[in-house]
């Protein structure tokens, strides 16, 4: 009776109950399949684990280049915490930050949050004190200001590229309704907030 061997090492590891059959080896056990923990575990105690820390740094860097936690500490909307994406160019309903313009009389270090309402190419159009845009209502301009200041309404008219009408649901709002504010222009802009709470 002739009897053929398969030579050892001729299957593949990852078959080990077939190897087992065809190579018997003494005290053979079945390997048992690895949960992710003790996946883990093995990586951790690796070479590889003490260096990971180290991947942080340039993850840190890009985030730190495109996007930023802001408060807005006004009750002109409802979230407090956000996280912009800086550079973004916004959509009609985006939450926006931006510096206000010289001729809003507010400081210059402040930074506003509203929501843009109008995009290039939107009509506004006002009706006694109560603005459209597309013939939408937007929202009712006030005559006075908290303090008594007189207001004098916005403008009024077609938006041009990198021109947004802003606003907030805040009846005290201080947005593109008033002439000091106005349209916002995209120099004006830091970026597009999303709200965390």
């Amino acid at each position: 009776m002739l009897i053929i061997q398969s030579p050892k090492n001729t299957l593949r590891r990852d078959n080990e109950l077939l190897y087992a059959v065809i190579n018997p080896e003494p005290n053979f056990q079945k390997k048992e399949k690895e949960c992710f923990s003790l996946k883990f575990k093995r990586f951790k105690n690796s070479e590889t684990f003490r260096y990971w820390p180290l991947l942080l740094i340039p993850l840190a860097f890009w985030l730190g280049n495109h996007f930023a936690i802001v408060v807005n500490q006004t009750d002109s909307l409802p979230q407090k915490v956000w996280v912009m994406a800086l550079d973004q160019k916004p959509k009609r309903n985006d939450y926006v930050a931006f510096k206000p313009s010289i001729k809003s009389g507010l400081s210059q270090g402040i930074i506003l949050h509203k929501q843009v309402l109008g995009v290039s190419g939107d009509i506004v159009t006002l009706k006694g004190r109560d603005f459209y845009i597309n013939g939408n209502y937007i929202a009712t301009a006030k005559t006075h200001s908290l303090v008594g200041e007189l207001l004098t309404l916005g403008a009024t008219g077609t938006l041009k590229e990198g021109q947004y009408y802003v606003s907030t649901p805040n009846i005290d709002s201080f947005d593109s309704r008033y002439e000091k504010m106005g349209w916002i222009n995209a120099d004006q802009l830091l970026g597009v907030l999303y709200p965390l709470w």
